[in-house]
């Protein structure tokens, strides 16, 4: 079994609580659900926010 770890950067800071361990096979769809899901949550800013998954 081949794992690796997603870490999340949220405007070029780590957010270790959010990082979680995934298949291989899965990490992309992973890390954009993440993504997608933060980007909902995450409230509206006067200036741009960025968020990175990193494998």
């Amino acid at each position: 079994m081949l794992s690796i770890r997603l870490d999340i950067k949220i405007s070029g800071e780590d957010a270790p609580p959010l990082a979680s361990i995934v298949h291989k096979d899965n990490a992309y769809e992973r890390g954009r659900e993440i993504c997608e899901k933060l980007k909902e949550l995450i409230p509206k800013q006067q200036f741009r926010v960025s968020i990175q998954v990193i494998r």
